[in-house]
């Protein structure tokens, strides 16, 4: 194989409007490639007004990848391209993709090439995707050195998910400055785009907190777009979730085929652990919710909700780890926490007084994060 890899790529988006009495709008994706040295890669679909994740894993046939599905609303679209590790383990560039977003009856065409292992690519269609395009080409570099960390992990510790371990832990701190470049960029590109629909898009998996700092300062045109409304939505439904509301209630079976309520915990503080085995922060903080959980049993109750999950993975690990406080595993057929309580990062926690009122919302693992809840227990039981 050349050491130069060259890559080229012609993607064909359409959406049809096949009756005006059905709203059926199909899709049809087609890529014709050459010259890409793994047989696959990857599509993720996902509806706007929603967080599920359709992913596409298409095979090449002849050269050409070619998908047929059904889309009843604009969706945001990601192709990934496969790279392979020292492990000989298939992994997918993140950082080395074409994001775009599709809606009904539009079409959209995309170009792309690779050269080594940059990508370049243009698109066609509604000026949405040349604005999302700019943003992305903005941070490639920090998010390509984010990335190579990753692999980096994956070819030192292959197969290991505990990422508490020291090698792992020091390679991940390793990504902070670069973090800290993607958000001060974020918010410059917000602010220079404050009557486009990107910059309500950009604010999407914000912190409640930033969104209403920023998106008060948008046009009324960027706040009536698609996203501009997803975002007032989200605000709207955050109000119902903000500290002094009360919890929504829900009733679950557990891990040792118990039926709870959340209102049947009350007279207890309840705290809301949404986490998955499939994540490595989560995992990394087993232990010090065991010590948590030790320190205040007498008073505090944890529900752990594991979202995403099969069910032989999540038992194992409960099983493994001794975590023996109450674990329900989040069902979306039957009632989906995750939408229930806005969860869109892993971990998450809630923390939820005696009398059902929630108390504070944590989003992501931090260091200070079980002292901070510590504190918040403690100073409520002394006054």
């Amino acid at each position: 194989m050349n050491e130069i890899i060259r890559f080229s790529l012609f993607l064909f988006v359409a959406l049809l409007s096949v009756s005006c009495t059905k709203n059926t709008d199909t899709t049809s994706i087609k890529i014709i490639s050459s010259g890409h040295a793994i047989d696959s890669i990857w599509i993720n679909l996902y509806p706007y007004d929603k967080p599920d994740n359709h992913t596409l894993k298409l095979k090449l046939n002849d050269g050409i990848f070619e998908l047929d599905t059904l889309l009843m609303t604009p969706h945001f679209g990601r192709v990934s391209f496969p790279t392979t590790l020292k492990s000989g383990k298939l992994e997918y560039i993140f950082t080395e993709n074409i994001e775009f977003i599709i809606r009904p009856e539009e079409k959209i065409q995309i170009k792309a090439s690779f050269e080594k292992d940059r990508l370049t690519y243009s698109i066609n269609g509604h000026h949405f995707n040349e604005e999302l395009k700019k943003y992305n080409m903005g941070i490639a570099e920090e998010t390509k050195s984010i990335h190579a960390i990753y692999h980096e992990i994956e070819n030192r510790f292959p197969n290991e998910l505990d990422w508490s371990i020291p090698g792992v832990d020091s390679l991940l701190k390793l990504r902070i400055p670069y973090r800290d470049t993607i958000e001060v960029k974020q918010e410059k590109f917000i602010l220079a785009n404050l009557e486009n629909e990107i910059a309500a898009y950009l604010m999407l998996y914000y912190s409640k907190e930033k969104v209403q700092s920023f998106f008060p300062l948008l046009t009324e045109k960027a706040k009536n777009s698609t996203y501009g409304k997803l975002v007032s939505k989200k605000m709207t439904f955050w109000s119902s979730l903000d500290s002094g509301a009360v919890a929504p209630n829900f009733k679950y079976k557990t891990f040792d085929n118990k039926q709870i309520s959340l209102d049947s915990l009350k007279g207890k503080y309840v705290l809301l652990d949404f986490w998955g085995t499939w994540c490595p922060p989560c995992r990394k903080e087993i232990p010090d919710m065991k010590k948590f959980y030790n320190s205040h049993k007498d008073v505090l109750e944890i529900v752990g909700i594991a979202c995403n999950d099969k069910y032989d993975s999540w038992k194992n690990l409960i099983e493994e780890k001794e975590m023996n406080w109450t674990q329900i595993l989040n069902n979306p057929e039957n009632e989906d926490l995750t939408k229930t309580y806005d969860i869109n990062v892993f971990p998450s926690k809630i923390l939820i007084d005696p009398y059902g009122i929630i108390v504070k919302t944590i989003n992501g693992s931090g260091e200070d994060t079980f002292d901070e809840l510590d504190k918040l227990i403690t100073t409520a039981n002394n006054n």
